[in-house]
């Protein structure tokens, strides 16, 4: 009509902030705790959710009052969780941690990052034995407390085949004695310890003990009976 009679509204456009997300590099650890061949490690986790917000280049942390966070991880049981924090410590074998980052206002405004937490499996420094020996056995000097042990045996038997690994022989005042024995080994009684090291930067290692012992040899003397 003439007169273009008419009503209006409104439309709101709005763009939610996406979250960012860091990378959130955990060091690989070294399996420990009671049992160090169970595979698990405790992780400090107190700074994951700082440095998953934070932008390294401007030191902007995104505040959590704007953004929320989650974490989708493995337990001790193997049971899948969904938490707004990571236990810490956090007692874990080598996994994937999912982390989510999503807007408070807009939950479709949401990003996932991967945290890899790596625990690395000790060697095996197995046991080993030498025999005890008499001093002066060897036919040297018999009160003089020292004897040439064969050693021949112990590395094969002490690394049962593996590989990619360092061994560190100490003596009782834990001096470094060498990464094999000499063979023979001139030593008196003591016990020994010896370390079996992954050649990795994580150098996780065992140990074990070796315990030489020679034993006092009795001394005969001259018994001389007068002619009668």
């Amino acid at each position: 009509t003439d007169q273009k009679c008419y009503d209006e509204t409104t439309l709101e456009f709005i763009v939610d902030d996406s979250p960012e997300v860091y990378d959130v590099i955990m060091a690989i650890q070294c399996d420990d705790g009671n049992d160090d061949t169970d595979g698990f490690s405790e992780f400090d986790t107190s700074n994951v959710t700082q440095t998953l917000l934070t932008n390294p280049e401007t030191s902007i942390t995104q505040s959590l009052d704007d953004f929320s966070v989650s974490y989708q991880y493995l337990d001790e049981n193997g049971n899948t969780i969904n938490a707004s924090e990571l236990p810490n410590p956090f007692n874990t074998k080598t996994q994937t941690v999912i982390a989510t980052v999503t807007n408070k206002l807009n939950d479709s405004c949401t990003i996932t990052k991967d945290i890899e937490f790596v625990v690395e499996d000790l060697p095996v420094a197995n046991s080993v034995t030498i025999g005890r020996q008499c001093d002066g056995a060897a036919g040297d000097d018999s009160q003089d407390g020292i004897f040439p042990f064969d050693t021949s045996n112990i590395q094969q038997t002490l690394l049962n085949g593996q590989t990619d690994v360092t061994t560190y022989y100490y003596d009782k005042d834990d001096n470094f004695i060498g990464n094999t024995l000499p063979n023979p080994f001139e030593t008196g009684s003591q016990i020994i310890k010896i370390q079996v090291e992954n050649n990795t930067d994580q150098k996780c290692y065992d140990e074990t003990t070796l315990e030489f012992i020679v034993d006092d040899s009795p001394e005969v003397y001259d018994v001389i009976i007068p002619i009668q």
